[in-house]
């Protein structure tokens, strides 16, 4: 008899096992992932406009909480909500010197943080660096047209 219950037991056991296995869903766990970070310039403020992907959006217990930015062991936490799957937030940084490098990274609430996004945060802005460059291009050419070259015009003499 002692048999027969433990047999049954384990019946009883595989049977509701296979009910419970048809009702459940796997789970997987979806980091967000940082798709690009875009770096520009206002005021003397560097701004990193972070773009993040994170899927499911279900606030307030599974959403992307915070965006983590590390310049050169200095970190910057901004506090955030998710209500879509892919969004951009700005990062307002402040004023920053030289080229430091600086990593970014995304918390979820549930699959914790993403991978790193490396990144070198330019000393100028593309637009600085445009106006630089126009500004020598036009000194150049002006210098050049002032100075008279003396050798020019010697070797088109000789070559005649």
């Amino acid at each position: 008899m002692r048999r027969t219950n433990k047999l049954l037991c384990l019946q009883l056991f595989g049977v509701l096992f296979l009910l419970g296995a048809g009702f459940t869903d796997f789970a997987f766990a979806l980091v967000p992932v940082v798709n690009n970070v875009v770096v520009w310039e206002s005021d003397g403020r560097t701004i990193l406009n972070v773009t993040v992907t994170h899927d499911p959006v279900s606030p307030p217990f599974h959403h992307v909480n915070r965006i983590e930015v590390d310049v050169n062991g200095v970190l910057y936490p901004f506090n955030i909500i998710q209500n879509v799957t892919t969004f951009t937030y700005s990062c307002d940084l402040g004023v920053i010197e030289g080229t430091p490098s600086a990593t970014v990274q995304a918390h979820c609430t549930i699959d914790g943080y993403s991978l790193q996004y490396n990144l070198v945060i330019p000393e100028f802005s593309a637009i600085a660096l445009l106006l630089i460059l126009a500004l020598c291009t036009s000194f150049v050419t002006f210098a050049f047209r002032k100075i008279k070259p003396k050798y020019y015009s010697i070797s088109l003499l000789k070559s005649e």
